[in-house]
């Protein structure tokens, strides 16, 4: 009997456990993906850019679709080709319970954002990988150098139209010091949010920097301006967090892609 006295109370405690963990959650997971927090310590902040400006207007986001038919945005790319994109690999594996699988390039659209909305301007007729053996390992620095794919566009993008400025190919990593702009479609996935940092080392080809990446950032670029023109200087792979607030980020730097990045702009 006492037990059935105070099991209204028992389901009532735990009700009350699970309730705080929902709406903690958001919030603690706010403090990790948010595009305006990060960083609060060196005073740093994501701000939004003018995706009708360049190098900007060349920035888009990928979208997969879901079991449902419905869209899940995974990454950013960027426009290197009226038909051609680059991104990270690791954006096309679909990972799961019993393994990595790739993602089907008919099911990943490209989108560009114009007049405040995105819009799907072409899907993915076929992706490019540097390597067969990248989904066997998704960590250590050989698969750091390797996180890039090229993809062609099943409708190639009218760029006069849209008025896009394709961005010039760096064919070496920039060096320490050199400032950068990076921008790209985190948890917002709606805008184009960026920062403007500098390079803080290179290591083996990898580009380590400080700008303000998140979840939905990687495959974007890192660009840096000479002469009144952008270079592509690296795609964003991965980073790590320092006490929840500061990063350190990491991409892949043009010695990795640049010449098969060629060969595949001229197919």
């Amino acid at each position: 009997m006492s037990f059935f006295k105070s099991f209204p109370k028992t389901l009532v405690f735990w009700l009350v456990i699970i309730a705080a963990i929902v709406w903690l959650f958001p919030k603690t997971t706010g403090l990790k993906f948010s595009n305006l927090d990060y960083r609060r310590s060196t005073g740093a902040t994501r701000l939004a850019v003018d995706p009708a400006q360049a190098p900007w207007n060349a920035v888009g986001r990928l979208l997969v679709r879901n079991s449902k038919g419905k869209g899940d945005a995974i990454c950013t790319a960027v426009l290197i080709a009226p038909n051609k994109i680059i991104t990270a690999r690791h954006c096309f594996i679909n990972k799961s319970f019993f393994g990595n699988k790739p993602v089907a390039a008919g099911d990943v659209a490209f989108q560009l954002e114009r007049g405040g909305k995105l819009e799907t301007v072409s899907t993915l007729a076929k992706i490019s990988y540097p390597d067969a053996e990248f989904l066997a390992s998704l960590k250590g620095q050989g698969m750091q150098k390797t996180d890039y794919a090229f993809a062609t566009l099943t409708t190639p993008v009218d760029v006069n139209k849209m008025r896009i400025t394709l961005p010039a190919l760096a064919a070496a990593s920039p060096s320490a010091g050199q400032a950068l702009s990076q921008a790209g479609y985190g948890v917002n996935r709606e805008k184009l949010y960026g920062d403007v940092c500098a390079v803080i080392a290179l290591s083996n080809s990898i580009v380590q920097h400080n700008c303000l990446i998140t979840f939905g950032d990687s495959g974007g670029p890192i660009f840096y301006q000479q002469s009144g023109q952008w270079f592509l200087a690296g795609i964003n792979s991965y980073y790590e967090e320092i006490g929840r607030l500061v990063q350190h980020a990491f991409a892949v730097g043009p010695e990795n892609y640049y010449r098969p990045l060629q060969d595949f702009i001229n197919q």
